[in-house]
């Protein structure tokens, strides 16, 4: 997998030193493979995941408007 990968569903991750031996696709890794996070795919809460998108918006109103006309993002990550 390369770092730029983007993954959208609950998974289970395992990393390994370069070299070991790979297991069957539904066989619990072997060896040297360790499993990365707490408890794979049900370390989630009943709610489930949360991703938030922290941003600032600024409505611009002009005079004698009764609501914003336009929406500038000064600020987002």
């Amino acid at each position: 997998m390369q770092p730029h990968e983007i993954i959208v569903s609950p998974f289970q991750i395992y990393l390994a030193p370069v070299g070991e031996t790979w297991s069957l696709l539904d066989d619990v890794p072997a060896g040297n493979w360790r499993l990365l996070g707490t408890s794979g795919k049900y370390n989630y809460a009943e709610d489930g995941v949360t991703v938030t998108h922290e941003q600032t918006i600024n409505q611009i109103r002009t005079l004698g408007s009764t609501g914003p006309v336009k929406a500038a993002r000064p600020e987002e990550e």
